[in-house]
């Protein structure tokens, strides 16, 4: 095997590695916030992709293994509200413009990002 492929087999294997830290990352935080009497955010993981729920509000994030950068969508119903790219780095960071944040930050930002839409959702319908 050639020394390119091994380096792009470590590559791989490395870039899913810290997906699998990351979608981690989410879970965790998603059932923190939820612990502390805070709304509910709802995790589903499907292979590269991971979609956090809360109301009709929903951001769908999802891996390409081809070039290992991670895109996500957030909607509201069926209007996309932001969008996004990053890139999961070696040291267990990510970048995203040009920013660099630790992986927890950007995990408790997508987080706080669904719950805070549906409950800005729900108090414009009256609901809280």
């Amino acid at each position: 095997m050639s020394a390119v492929a091994v380096e792009s087999e470590l590559t791989h294997a490395l870039t899913m590695e810290l997906w699998v830290s990351f979608v981690s990352l989410i879970r965790s935080y998603a059932g923190v916030a939820a612990l502390h009497g805070g709304d509910s955010v709802d995790v589903a993981v499907k292979g590269n992709s991971v979609t956090l729920c809360a109301d009709l509000v929903e951001c769908s994030i999802r891996l390409s293994q081809r070039t290992g950068t991670v895109s996500w969508h957030l909607c509201e119903v069926t209007q996309e509200m932001a969008a996004g790219r990053f890139v999961l780095l070696p040291e267990g960071k990510i970048r995203q413009d040009e920013a660099i944040q630790d992986m927890d930050s950007v995990a408790i930002d997508m987080v706080a990002r669904v719950r805070d839409r549906a409950r800005a959702r729900a108090g414009r319908e009256g609901r809280r």
